[in-house]
């Protein structure tokens, strides 16, 4: 499943449920103020622990170790690649 993380950093209670809900083969797309997250040390290590997804953000607002940078034309490819996608906005 393709994830859109879209809303801010303030909202740990979402990002909560947003990692109990990931899955083998899953991948997050930092997008809009998701990307706060990525600014979030303690929050990237939880979410690339995992180890079994993919993490990405659109832009190149901040590079972190282990997230790829994707263009909009590498999130349309990615959605067609996952038959479900759920978008994480508040």
């Amino acid at each position: 499943m393709l994830h859109l993380l879209g809303f801010p950093a303030d909202r740990t209670d979402l990002f909560s449920l947003l990692l109990s809900t990931l899955n083998d083969n899953d991948e997050v797309v930092l997008l809009d103020e998701g990307l706060q997250w990525a600014a979030d040390k303690t929050a990237m290590a939880a979410l690339l622990g995992l180890g079994r997804i993919a993490v990405h953000q659109l832009g190149d607002t901040l590079q972190v170790d282990g997230v790829n940078m994707v263009t909009a034309t590498d999130l349309v490819i990615l959605s067609e690649q996952h038959p479900a996608c759920s978008s994480w906005y508040p």
